[in-house]
C-alpha cells in the first residue's frame, strides 16, 4: 500500500556518541565475534536480489516499491535497528541491534539472529551503513567514525573488524543524510548527501574514498520537489548504476545519476524517521516510459508517465500493453518497442475513429486501461483530453480493448498516450504501479470537402379554366436541407406564388397559354429552375332557357267583329253558329262573379278556337 503519511515512530533507542579514542585502539585488530552466532538452523531465510528496497523503522520492516512509492509491511522484528545493509553474497541485512548493543541480521521470514559485537567495537549510534559487493559492513555514527566489518559468509574473518577510523569531513559539508550507499559501477566509494552551507534547500552530492576516507564533492543536485530543505534517512541502489534517497520529511524518493550529478523526482513514499534503507543493488529496477515529445511529459526531468514493471522478465510482465515490454531507464524519444496497435493510427478531422489495443493481464489483480488523445494538437495532453478507462479482468490473459478517440479539432499530426496499470486512478504524466506505457503518433487527414450543394423544383404542366380557384405547388428539394425562396415569371393573371413555399394560388381571369417559368434559389446551393405550360381556357357560353309565351297574334283576323255576346247567357253569332253557355249567371253576390269569369274564359277560349280555325282555312 502506499502510505500518505509517516510512519510513526513507536519508541526512541538512541543510544550516546561513543568516544572516537576508544575505536582506534583496536581497528585493525582481526577479533573474533562476542557472541557465537545462532546454531545451525536457526538462521533466517535469505532474501532474493529483488528490485524491491527495504525500509525499516526501529522494528518494523516494510516492502518499498522505489518506482511508485507503494509500501507494505513485511515484517516485526524482535529488535530496532538502523545502520544496516543487503548483503549479495548470502541475502541477509546487517545491521546494528539497538536492543542488544551489536550487529545482527534478519531474512524474508521476519527472523532476526543476533551476531554479537565485534571485538573493538563499542556501544554507539550506528545510524548509517552499507554493505559493499565483496561483503563488507561499513557503518558509522553520523559520519564522525567508522568501522568496516567482515560479513562473507564462510569466511575465516566473519564479524571481524578489518578497518575502523575517525573520519574528517570537509567545512562545507553540512547538513549530512543519516545513511550512505554503494553504487555499481563506482566500486570503491561511498557515496551521500549533503546540504549546501549557503542555502539549505540546495542538495549537494558527494562520496567518501573507502581506501583514504577523504570526502569529495561531486555537486550539486538542486532541491526536492517540496523546495523544502532535505535529509535521506534511507538511500538504495540498484545495477544500472543510479542511487536513490527518501526524504525523511516529505516522503518524496529521488533518483541521483551520479556520473553527471543530476536529482530527479522519482516518486513519493512515506515520511519516516528513525529509519534505514537497504536494497540489492545488483538489481535492477525495471521502468518503462513512453516515447513522445517531452512536452507531453516523457523524461523523468519532466515527471514523465513511468511504470514499474511487476514480475518483469525477458522482456515480459504479468500485466502490459501488447505481449511484450521493454525495460528503460529514462524515457526515449527517438521511438520505442511498442505492440499494443497493430500500427500506428490515422483518423480523419472532425470524425472519431476507434483503436484495437492488445493487453496482457495474467496477475491475479484487477487492471485498467487509460488514454489521453491530444484533440487540439497543442503538444500537451490537457484537462478533458483523456479517454474513459477501461477494466482489465485479472487472469485475462492476452485480449483485445476496443477505445474510442474523439474527433480532433483540425487535421495534422498528434500523440495517444496509453497506460494500463494496477491503479486505481491514473494520471497523463507521473509514475504508476505496475503496466506498461505506450505513445502513439497519430496522423489526421484533411476532412474531404463536403459535395456541392444541389437543389430541385419541377411543376407539372397545368391546364384550367378562367374563373377556376388554383392552388398549384412545386417539387422541391435541397441536398444539405437548406432552405429555398421561391419565385416565378409568367403566371396567368390572376396568379401568384408563396416565396416561402413555391405555392401558386388564385384565380385565372384571362383565358391564354401561358410559359411558367418557376426558380428555387437556396444560399448554398444557388438558383435553380423549371418551366411548364399553364393552360387557361374560356369560360363556356350559357344554354337559353325555353319561351313559354302565347304565340303573337301578328298577321291574324282580329275575332271581336265575329264574336257576339247575347244578353240572354248565350255566346251568339260565331260564324253563324250559337253556343249556349250551360245556363244563366246569377246576378248577384258570388255566383254572379264566378258567372261572369267564366263566361269570360269561355269566351276567350273561342276566339282561341276561332282564330286557329281562320289560320287553318286560311292556309
Amino acid at each position: 500500500m502506499h502510505l500518505g503519511g509517516n510512519l510513526m515512530k513507536k519508541k526512541n533507542r538512541w543510544i550516546g556518541t561513543a568516544a572516537v579514542g576508544a575505536l582506534l585502539g583496536t581497528a585493525f585488530m582481526a577479533s573474533t565475534v562476542a557472541s557465537a552466532s545462532a546454531a545451525e538452523g536457526d538462521a533466517p531465510q535469505p532474501f532474493s536480489c529483488t528490485a524491491t528496497g527495504l525500509l525499516t523503522q526501529e522494528d518494523e520492516v516494510w516492502s518499498v516499491d522505489l518506482a511508485s512509492g507503494d509500501v507494505t509491511n513485511s515484517a516485526t522484528l524482535p529488535v530496532s535497528i538502523n545502520g544496516g545493509g543487503f548483503n549479495v553474497l548470502d541475502g541477509y541485512v546487517y545491521a546494528w541491534d539497538y536492543t542488544d548493543n551489536g550487529i545482527g541480521r534478519y531474512g524474508s521470514d521476519g527472523s532476526f539472529e543476533f551476531l554479537g559485537l565485534p571485538e573493538g567495537m563499542v556501544d554507539s549510534n550506528w545510524n548509517i551503513g552499507d554493505v559493499s559487493a565483496d561483503g563488507y559492513l561499513w557503518v558509522s555514527d553520523s559520519q564522525h567514525t567508522y568501522v568496516k566489518i567482515d560479513v562473507r559468509p564462510g569466511s575465516s574473518t566473519f564479524m571481524t573488524i578489518v578497518d575502523s577510523g575517525a573520519l574528517t569531513l570537509p567545512a562545507d559539508m553540512k547538513g549530512r543524510s543519516a545513511d550512505w550507499v554503494f553504487v555499481p559501477g563506482h566500486d570503491g566509494y561511498l557515496y551521500t548527501v549533503a546540504q549546501r552551507p549557503d542555502d539549505h534547500t540546495v542538495l549537494v552530492l558527494w562520496r567518501m574514498d573507502t581506501t583514504t576516507h577523504e570526502f569529495e564533492r561531486i555537486g550539486d543536485l538542486g532541491r526536492l520537489k517540496s523546495g523544502k530543505s532535505g535529509a535521506f534517512g534511507a538511500m538504495y541502489a540498484d545495477a544500472d548504476g543510479f542511487m536513490y534517497g527518501s526524504d525523511n520529511f516529505s516522503g518524496e524518493i529521488v533518483r541521483i545519476d551520479v556520473n553527471r550529478p543530476k536529482m530527479s523526482h522519482f516518486t513519493t513514499g512515506p515520511a519516516s524517521h528513525t529509519n534505514d534503507g537497504m536494497r540489492c543493488a545488483q538489481a535492477i529496477l525495471p521502468l518503462d516510459f513512453g516515447d513522445a515529445p517531452d512536452t507531453y511529459g516523457t523524461t523523468l526531468d519532466a515527471d514523465g508517465a513511468r511504470h514499474s514493471l511487476v514480475n518483469w522478465s525477458s522482456d515480459s510482465a504479468e500485466l502490459m500493453l501488447g505481449t511484450s515490454v521493454t525495460r528503460e531507464t529514462d524515457a526515449n524519444l527517438d521511438g520505442d518497442q511498442d505492440d499494443a496497435l497493430s500500427e500506428a493510427p490515422a483518423a480523419t478531422a472532425g470524425k472519431p475513429t476507434s483503436v484495437d489495443v492488445a493487453v496482457t493481464n495474467t496477475s491475479d489483480q484487477d487492471a485498467k486501461l487509460y488514454g489521453w488523445y491530444d484533440t487540439n494538437m497543442n503538444g500537451k495532453f490537457d484537462e478533458g483530453e483523456n479517454i474513459a478507462p477501461v477494466a482489465v479482468a485479472s487472469g485475462s490473459g492476452q485480449t483485445t480493448v476496443p477505445l474510442d478517440l474523439p474527433a480532433t479539432d483540425k487535421a495534422g499530426d498528434t500523440w495517444l498516450r496509453l497506460r494500463i496499470s494496477f491503479d486505481a486512478a491514473v494520471t497523463p504524466t507521473s509514475d504508476a504501479n505496475g503496466g506498461e506505457i505506450e505513445d502513439w503518433p497519430v496522423s489526421v487527414a484533411e476532412a474531404p470537402a463536403p459535395a456541392p450543394a444541389t437543389a430541385t423544383v419541377a411543376v407539372d404542366d397545368q391546364a384550367n379554366t378562367v374563373g377556376d380557384k388554383v392552388s398549384v405547388p412545386v417539387e422541391s428539394s435541397s441536398s444539405d436541407g437548406s432552405s429555398l425562396e421561391f419565385a416565378a415569371e409568367g403566371l396567368p393573371d390572376g396568379v401568384v406564388i408563396s416565396p416561402a413555399t413555391g405555392v401558386m394560388t388564385g384565380v385565372p381571369t384571362t383565358a391564354g397559354t401561358y410559359s411558367v417559368t418557376v426558380t428555387a434559389t437556396s444560399e448554398t446551393a444557388g438558383t435553380v429552375e423549371t418551366t411548364f405550360t399553364w393552360t387557361v381556357n374560356p369560360a363556356a357560353t350559357p344554354t337559353p332557357a325555353p319561351d313559354n309565351d302565347i304565340p303573337s297574334t301578328d298577321g291574324m283576323d282580329t275575332p271581336s267583329s265575329d264574336v257576339n255576346s247575347g244578353g240572354d247567357g248565350t255566346i251568339a253569332d260565331v260564324e253563324g253558329a250559337a253556343v249556349h253557355t250551360g245556363g244563366a249567371l246569377a246576378a248577384t253576390g258570388g255566383e254572379s262573379a264566378l258567372w261572369g269569369l267564366g263566361a269570360v274564359l269561355l269566351a276567350s277560349a273561342a276566339t282561341g278556337l276561332t282564330l286557329l280555325l281562320r289560320r287553318r282555312r286560311t292556309n
